[in-house]
This record gives structure tokens, sequence and C-alpha cells, in this order.
């Protein structure tokens, strides 16, 4: 019951959150910084491609790229794990049964009379 409590409460935590104006102006600058359009990833990028050695210039976009998925994979986590729990909620409530017919109660899985 403690998981369910804490899952709850965390469950609030992050909403409140990702909806605040905090999260909001955060996730704003860091897309500007390190979007698919981003300032500071479209320079890293261009930096790598201008280098004359072609093995050089590859690795460096590789890693460039690399860390842009990192810093948006920390962005998205907040939602990631958001979406996770309002998925174990909703698992946890479908797993109850609901009661059996009373004409299927005591019958056999095998047929009638088995």
């Amino acid at each position: 019951m403690d998981t369910l409590v804490a899952m709850s409460e965390l469950k609030d935590i992050l909403e409140r959150g990702v909806e605040g104006e905090f999260w909001q102006w955060f996730e704003r600058k860091v897309l500007a910084e390190w979007g698919p359009n981003g300032a500071h990833f479209q320079h890293e990028m261009d930096r790598a491609l201008d280098m004359t050695d072609n093995d050089a210039a590859a690795s460096q976009a590789r890693q460039v790229r690399s860390g842009q998925k990192v810093i948006l994979g920390l962005l998205r986590l907040p939602h990631d794990e958001l979406r996770k729990l309002r998925d174990a909620t909703v698992t946890t409530t479908d797993m109850r049964r609901a009661p059996m017919p009373d004409e299927l109660v005591g019958m056999s899985r095998r047929g009638a009379g088995l």
C-alpha cells in the first residue's frame, strides 16, 4: 500500500511540475539550445562538419548528436515517468477481476458437468 501512496504522490508532483511555469520556461530554453534547430546544437554540428578530416568530422558529429539525445532524454524524463505512473495505475485497476456471473460459478473450464 505504501508504494501506491508513493506512486500517487510522485504522480501529483510530476503533474504539477510539468504544468508549472518554471518547467515550461526550462523546456523552451533547452529546446532553443539543443532541440533539432537549437542554436547550440547547430553551432556544434557546423563546427564538426567544418573539420577537414572526414573521420574526425563524423566522430565529432556523432558525439554532438549523442549529447543531444541525452539532453533531450533528460528533458522528456518527467513526462516519461508520468506516463509510466498513469499506465501502472490503469494496469492495476484493470487487473481486478469482475465478479463471475451466477451461471458460471462452479462451472468447470472443461465444460458443463466435468
